[in-house]
């Protein structure tokens, strides 16, 4: 977890570096070992675990990578290396996101209403399964830090309040700037009943990538500058919660199948957000969470020595 020793540190090129190199071993193994399993069948498919052929090989090798990487943060950090193997597999995720593309495939390949329901219902569990391996190594450095969290009567409660607000405000504030950033140039066309409907085709891939390391980089960044939550999982819960805000009305609805005139594969205007593939919104979203919230640290950090700076001058 990253806590208060962070807060009070200085950033010397030192750390920076150690950062920089934990991020590169990650890119590295994710690039080469890890690609090579994960790399869909299809030139042109996704990566998906829930339609990988080999989905039990790549779990297994996702969570064999992940920790490896993650040890070799903690490593390479040095005595802040808890904190800095925190980004290696939020990293080696994000990685693979970049060479993900993007929904159109999908969608071509369940062009029926029923089918996409199915299909999206299988995109929210990818994602729960993606935020599941993060969670499990994100626990295993909480344990190896041993943290001793136990607060009871009114410090309990606060201790909840001081969770549940974060979460919730990460949640809310990353699911309105993703449906911000992810519009996809809407058009007009008939439905299957002859009414006009409001479609747009799937968000490109560098638009999924950018808009969701923004939308949960400045959620994350605004909610602890607000609440200065102590942990950065608080924000990382915010992953699931939106996914399931994304993909479960995708499954509930009846998704229009039409075509523009390149063949491309339409949705409802309102379905544009739910057209992110979930290593992209996972992986890259993550990565966009532990960013924001160390970039947010250092600005407390900076205030406070400002603060401590201008006190020392008055005497």
């Amino acid at each position: 977890m990253v806590d208060d020793k962070v807060r009070t540190m200085q950033t010397p090129l030192n750390i920076k570096i150690r950062a920089g190199l934990a991020l590169a071993a990650a890119g590295v193994v994710f690039g080469t070992i890890g690609w090579s399993q994960a790399r869909p069948e299809m030139p042109n498919g996704v990566l998906m675990l829930v339609s990988h052929s080999h989905a039990i090989t790549l779990v297994l090798t996702l969570i064999v990578l992940g920790a490896l990487v993650t040890a070799a943060g903690a490593l390479l950090g040095g005595r802040y290396g808890r904190e800095i193997s925190w980004i290696s597999l939020p990293a080696g995720l994000a990685l693979w996101s970049l060479h993900s593309t993007n929904m159109t495939s999908l969608l071509q390949q369940y062009s029926d209403s029923a089918e996409r329901a199915a299909m999206f219902r299988g995109l929210l569990f990818d994602a729960l399964a993606w935020s599941a391996i993060l969670a499990v190594v994100g626990l295993a450095i909480i344990k190896f830090k041993k943290t001793d969290i136990s607060p009871a009567g009114e410090a309990e409660a606060k201790h909840k309040n001081q969770m549940l607000l974060p979460i919730a405000a990460t949640s809310v504030l990353a699911y309105i700037l993703l449906r911000i950033l992810m519009k996809a140039g809407p058009t007009r066309m008939f439905d299957d009943v002859g009414g006009l409907v409001n479609v747009t085709s799937p968000v490109a891939s560098g638009q999924a990538i950018f808009g969701t390391a923004v939308a949960f980089g400045v959620a994350t960044y605004l909610v602890h500058q607000i609440f200065k939550s102590t942990a950065v999982w608080y924000h990382l819960l915010s992953l699931p919660i939106v996914a399931c805000a994304i993909y479960l009305p995708a499954a509930r609805v009846s998704v229009h199948s039409g075509l523009d005139k390149f063949h491309v594969p339409l949705v409802p205007e309102g379905l544009a957000v739910a057209t992110v593939l979930p290593i992209q919104l996972i992986g890259m979203g993550s990565l966009a969470v532990l960013a924001g919230y160390w970039y947010s640290m250092r600005a407390h950090r900076e205030r406070r020595e400002q603060f401590a700076a201008l006190i020392a001058e008055a005497e």
